[in-house]
């Protein structure tokens, strides 16, 4: 997966649906093989980053399906969550920390930026697979 330090090709349209997620305020991006970010990311994010990049085999067709269809976005969201919450648990064995790190993604998913398709609750449990 390449990465760039500037906007994605659809960032506009984006914006229209999902104003909050503003690129100068750290959100990521990721279109067909090329994350998009203002900095360089950690390596869990990368992860998460990267399945996103194996959804997209048609990127045109995977961003209209989740900009639309809050029920892709979840599940598309949710396998890239978990398979960054597997790498944290796999590098992270301290379990207060791990349960922080639990917190702040689940209140992420859970939260405006992809329009809360999800309670709090429900996405602390998922992550736990």
């Amino acid at each position: 997966m390449k990465i760039l330090h500037k906007l994605p090709p659809n960032y506009k349209e984006i914006q229209t649906h999902f104003p909050w997620a503003d690129f100068d305020k750290g959100v990521v991006f990721t279109y067909g093989d090329t994350c998009y970010c203002e900095k360089d990311l950690p390596l869990d994010l990368y992860v998460h980053e990267e399945v996103h990049s194996k959804q997209q085999t048609n990127p045109e067709e995977w961003w209209a399906k989740y900009i639309t269809d809050p029920e892709f976005r979840l599940s598309q969201e949710m396998e890239a969550y978990q398979a960054q919450w597997s790498f944290i648990k796999r590098k992270v064995r301290d379990r207060s920390l791990q349960h922080r790190v639990r917190t702040r993604i689940a209140r992420i998913l859970s939260g405006k930026l992809y329009g809360g398709i999800i309670t709090f609750n429900q996405a602390y449990k998922a992550l736990r697979k």
